[in-house]
């Protein structure tokens, strides 16, 4: 059974996608968080540094900004016209059980902290 977006779904996917669009965005603008934790651990070690510096993770989601009424107002809208008045969310974020992408990077930055403290 294939499921075909209304007219009215699309309008509304279109308007909640207008509203959080990024204005000349390029990729080049933020820089990979992984990589910028490899190279600060390589150089603490290359200069025998005790602290590794905290990287900024730029690629996360722009909290404040989705928060703005005109985004949640358009988000809500978009939910409605999809799942109805009565949908209630089963999975809200922080309720449910890890998933496995969260348990490997938490697993790689154990395994990262742990590397680095066996070179003291």
């Amino acid at each position: 059974m294939v499921n075909i977006a209304s007219d009215d779904q699309i309008k509304k996917a279109a308007d909640l996608i207008k509203l959080i669009d990024l204005k000349d965005f390029s990729v080049c603008q933020f820089t990979n968080p992984a990589l910028q934790r490899h190279y600060a651990v390589l150089q603490a070690l290359a200069l025998e540094e005790d602290d590794i510096p905290e990287m900024k993770d730029e690629t996360l989601p722009d909290e404040e900004g989705l928060a703005r009424p005109a985004v949640v107002r358009a988000l809500e809208e978009f939910k409605t016209s999809v799942y109805g008045d009565n949908y209630e969310e089963e999975n809200k974020p922080g309720t449910g059980k890890p998933t496995e992408a969260s348990k490997k990077q938490k697993a790689i930055a154990e395994f990262a902290t742990k590397e680095c403290e066996n070179y003291d």
